[in-house]
């Protein structure tokens, strides 16, 4: 029998946290979350490595550990690869943890507020990227004096190859760290498990069943058979899911192929009425397979997510989800801005999206769903030799990973399918024997092959690795060198390399060597540890910074963009170039042109754009990053004038824009060490955050206020009518005037928005400091007092005597709720139809097993999960703390639906 969670009082989890997860529907554990109770001592402060599939209830380790630590006045950090992860796990920390007075924080590239508080102390739990975590480790090496926990998310990130040195490098200083805080692994996929549980010193939890069963196999096309492995019983089975599609000689060219996964597709999202999630190698085909499954596809259009998309800017990837969503087709990739992003994660998550292509960027550990995953089994990597980007085979890990998407659990209660694709017997035998039965990879050694200079200073400048011996010991004590760097012969020769790395540093005065032998970082080297750009990236800025002091020049910002554009972190960022680009030479003419005009033409910068060499590829590459930038910033370009002109969607501009600010923040802290004027650092910041949302000068004090939907192209006609500040905001009188400049949902958030900073400046005192949640909603922190209640953007509904919800069974799925319409998912559906019938008596377990689900017995936490999908349904109506009333669980009955018989409509 499950454990209800009453009994996590015995383990000293406080009966409020209890409370607050039975409102979130937790009232049982699942069987990993058991196991990690009774088989480890997590709760009582070992460190624990946790191997277990997706959708197995990990995050309940981390939570319910984090409770003890929290209640014992220490503070938490959970570690997380992606922006997107950081997000979700913020909101659900948020949830737990703001309702019991405790400070939430988010640290991420695009969330700076963070900064200042983690310098000051203030925060209880840190929810932060790998690489934040790594900066705050060099600038505010005390931060773990006061953590007793830090839980390590996506733990196979250890073995990437592009940033598997900085999880290595953080987790390595933690280990090292004389404050010993416990450690949490968590990963769905690892295939070192054993090996890293040994390096954190930490107990081993390898749990091998998922709560919903997962048939992985592969989808024959010439007889139209899935033959499969279930994961958690390992039993064999083949089902029919299509008749035959074409011969042997489908798979092997690229236009048949897609046209086979497409005739899958349509089968199982018309034919069948299932979710399918497709993953993808490159943002081109997710983007171009989607519309064309549109033209051929008979699904009904998304109707709901259609209005909501004609409210974003106007940019060539909504145009094309206008296009897919007709038929309930979209499609995920970097692309797209982070609010169409989150748009259509919240669509398909409610099963307004039936069919969905991504890349990569919902495969790590963003929690959605659907019964089918389909993997192409290839991928983008980037060539350890050359760097150039090209095609391999998917790994194991990955498949595993992208597959564990599918049939998570509270949203099926049988099985999903994660499918390949194989075009005859043979093909599927061989996709067989590699992906379903052979063994994860082998975790990479991620410092094997790179440059160390960049570690040293970072070591360096943390202070706690002053001499050579101890460099060489951190670097020995990493997961890469535990694992790979123990062999005599092997040792050595890495000595000899970190030895000259220490030098290379020394020559470059990044760090200095004091009489004593030990090292210190110089000015330059703490900028280099503390915002992780390479040493030669900060060598070339230290060189422009005093060429621009000893000629007594002002920077421009073509000219910050240009310099910043030939180092070696922008390089990094791959922006497409066609030989059509290349050929016609535009870029560097432009560059020039500009240059001369404004008489900054020096020998320096001619060096750069017209070298006697002759032009790279590479050099075109970073010129035309500096022109589109420079427009960027420009009120000038509109975004669609920007996507044609250099045929790079907004997605991508915003990310190249937010790699720019992170390199032009460290310009700045370069020029501050070199004593450069406050003028020209004041420049370069104001220029690094003007990047970050693609605005000019005026425009700033309004994109700060992070108003979500409120894009640049809706400041620029703001800033033209001289509404260029909050204050001007706040005091506009009839709203109507906002309203004819940008969508009304958008106008509505802006003036809510404006009015409460321009208010909590006034007032003084209540300078109201706000964790952010995403989607410019906010959690105010409970640890400020005396702080104005701020008005909440979704006003209350007015009660009428109407039906407040209407229920029409010629509609299965669509219910109407004050007036608004919510699409949900079936078995949630069902049990608002159940509760609805029931209203007022309620609505037993029992008749809740034998209606929602026929002919399945089911565990009580998949109820309670169901309940918190409609809980998070009205939500959007009425407000999370209004919706929370509404469904009642009363102990040993069942569920009870807050709303009176006479206000609720059902229509046969």
């Amino acid at each position: 029998m499950p454990l209800n969670i009453a009994q996590l009082i015995s383990y000293k989890i406080p009966p409020r946290v209890i409370d607050i997860w039975r409102e979130q529907g937790l009232t049982e554990l699942l069987p990993l979350q058991e196991s990690a109770l009774i088989e480890t001592n997590y709760l009582r402060g070992s460190n624990l490595v946790v191997f277990a599939p997706t959708s197995s209830g990990k995050t309940f380790i981390g939570e319910s550990v984090s409770v003890r630590v929290l209640f014992e006045q220490r503070r938490v950090i959970y570690l997380v690869p992606t922006k997107a992860l950081a997000e979700e796990k913020f909101r659900e920390m948020s949830a737990l943890f703001v309702p019991l007075g405790f400070r939430v924080v988010i640290a991420t590239s695009e969330r700076p507020e963070a900064d200042e508080l983690v310098a000051q102390g203030k925060f209880d739990l840190l929810v932060a990227v790998y690489e934040k975590m790594k900066s705050y480790l060099v600038a505010h090496p005390q931060i773990l004096a006061q953590v007793g926990l830090i839980i390590t998310d996506e733990l196979q990130m250890l073995g990437d190859q592009s940033r598997g040195d900085v999880v290595d490098i953080v987790l390595s200083k933690i280990r090292q760290s004389p404050y010993n805080p416990q450690i949490i692994g968590l990963s769905a996929t690892l295939g070192d498990a054993q090996y890293i549980a040994e390096w954190l010193d930490a107990e081993l939890l390898n749990f091998h069943k998922r709560p919903v069963e997962l048939r992985e196999g592969v989808y024959n096309l010439e007889d139209g058979v899935f033959y499969y492995r279930c994961f958690n019983s390992g039993e064999e089975g083949e089902e029919p899911l299509t008749s035959p599609f074409k011969t042997a000689l489908a798979v092997n060219s690229q236009p048949l192929y897609r046209e086979a996964l497409q005739y899958l597709t349509r089968k199982l999202a018309e034919d069948k009425g299932e979710q399918v999630l497709i993953f993808v190698p490159t943002k081109t085909m997710s983007r171009q397979w989607a519309l064309e499954l549109a033209q051929q596809s008979s699904l009904p259009e998304a109707q709901q997510v259609l209005s909501e998309l004609s409210l974003y800017e106007e940019s060539y990837s909504r145009d094309a989800l206008l296009s897919t969503l007709k038929h309930s087709i979209a499609f995920h990739n970097a692309d797209l801005s982070w609010d169409l992003r989150e748009l259509i994660e919240d669509a398909y998550d409610s099963g307004l999206i039936k069919v969905l292509f991504s890349t990569t960027t919902l495969g790590q550990g963003v929690n959605l769903t659907g019964r089918n995953v389909i993997n192409v089994h290839q991928m983008i990597v980037a060539d350890e030799w050359s760097g150039e980007f090209g095609f391999v085979p998917l790994t194991r890990q990955r498949f595993r990973n992208q597959g564990g998407r599918s049939a998570r659990f509270a949203r099926t209660t049988d099985f999903g399918r994660s499918i390949l694709i194989g075009a005859n017997r043979a093909e599927v035998e061989r996709l067989l024997n590699y992906y379903i039965y052979g063994e994860l990879e082998s975790t990479s050694p991620p410092l094997e092959n790179k440059a160390l200079e960049k570690y040293v200073v970072d070591l360096v400048a943390t202070g706690a690795f002053s001499t050579q011996e101890k460099i060489k010991d951190f670097f020995f004590s990493t997961y890469t060198g535990t694992r790979h760097w123990q062999e005599k012969s092997k040792r050595t020769k890495v000595e000899t390399k970190i030895e000259k790395a220490i030098r290379q540093c020394i020559d470059s005065e990044l760090i200095r060597k004091n009489e004593e032998n030990e090292y210190s970082p110089s000015g330059i080297g703490e900028v280099v540890a503390i915002k992780g750009i390479q040493p030669l990236t900060a060598l070339r800025f230290k060189k422009w910074v005093e060429e621009i002091i000893d000629k007594n020049l002002q920077p421009d910002v073509l000219e910050v963009l240009l310099i910043v554009s030939f180092t070696p972190d922008a390089g990094e960022f791959p922006l497409f170039c066609s030989y059509r680009e290349r050929r016609a030479n535009v870029y560097p003419a432009e560059i020039k042109r500009y240059l001369l005009e404004r008489g900054r033409m020096r020998e320096s910068l001619e060096r750069l754009i017209a070298p006697g060499s002759g032009l790279s590829v590479t050099d075109i590459v970073a010129m035309k990053k500096t022109l589109l930038l420079t427009d960027w910033v420009s009120s000038e370009h509109s975004t669609p004038e920007i996507e044609k002109k250099y045929q790079v969607l907004t997605g991508t501009i915003r990310h190249l824009g937010m790699h720019y600010n992170w390199l032009v923040q460290s310009l700045a802290q370069i020029s501050s060490a070199l004593h450069a004027s406050e003028q020209i650092t004041r420049f370069l910041n104001h220029l690094a955050e003007r990047l970050s949302c693609g605005v000019d000068e005026a425009g700033v004090a309004l994109a700060r206020l992070r108003v979500s939907g409120l894009s640049r192209t809706y400041i620029f006609n703001l800033v033209r009518e001289g509404f260029d500040s909050p204050e001007a905001i706040a005091n506009i009188k009839d709203i109507e005037t906002l309203k004819r400049l940008m969508p009304s949902k958008v106008a509505e958030e802006l003036i809510t928005t404006a009015k409460s900073v321009v208010f909590g400046k006034k007032e003084g005192k209540f300078a109201q400091q706000k964790i952010y949640t995403g989607r410019g909603r906010s959690i105010p922190s409970t640890k400020t007092k005396k702080i104005p209640k701020r008005k909440k953007s979704t006003p209350k509904p007015k009660e009428q005597e109407s039906p407040l919800l209407i229920i029409d069974h010629k509609e299965p799925g669509i219910v109407w709720f004050y007036g608004k319409r919510l699409s949900l998912t079936p078995l949630p559906y069902r049990l608002l139809v159940l509760l609805a019938e029931k209203a007022e008596r309620g609505a037993t377990y029992t008749e809740i097993d034998e209606y929602v689900w026929t002919d399945t017995k089911v565990e009580r936490q998949q109820i309670s999960a169901h309940k918190s999908a409609l809980i998070k349904a009205f939500a959007r109506v009425i407000g999370q703390k209004r919706a929370k009333k509404l469904i009642e669980t009363r102990s040993g009955f069942g569920l009870i639906l807050q709303l009176p018989a006479s206000r609720i409509e059902i229509r046969k």
